[in-house]
């Protein structure tokens, strides 16, 4: 499919001593991640994060997303030390 705009994305970490990292996707699909708190923000650290994905529900025009991909998300990644840590997420939208 092709690269989706606009779309929230929210890695929630499995560890209770993780922190949660969002982002935003940009027109060519890509995203930076970011967390709230003082100092370096950008990323995410070093854990596993469940990975969900939303629309803007007040956008008529944006994906419907399937709830696998957001509340019942399944889409799990680790985020290693000292790697790229470069995620694609593809969503199947029926």
């Amino acid at each position: 499919g092709a690269p989706q705009p606009g779309l929230k994305l929210i890695f929630e970490p499995e560890s209770a001593k993780g922190q949660r990292a969002m982002a935003m996707t940009g027109a060519d699909g890509g995203y930076t991640l970011g967390r709230q708190g003082l100092g370096n923000n950008k990323g995410a650290v070093t854990g596993r994060y469940t990975v969900r994905v939303y629309a803007d529900p007040e956008d008529e025009n944006a994906p419907r997303i399937p709830q696998r991909y957001g509340r019942e998300s399944t889409v799990v990644f680790q985020v290693e030390p000292g790697r790229s840590n470069t995620f694609d997420i593809v969503i199947e939208i029926p």
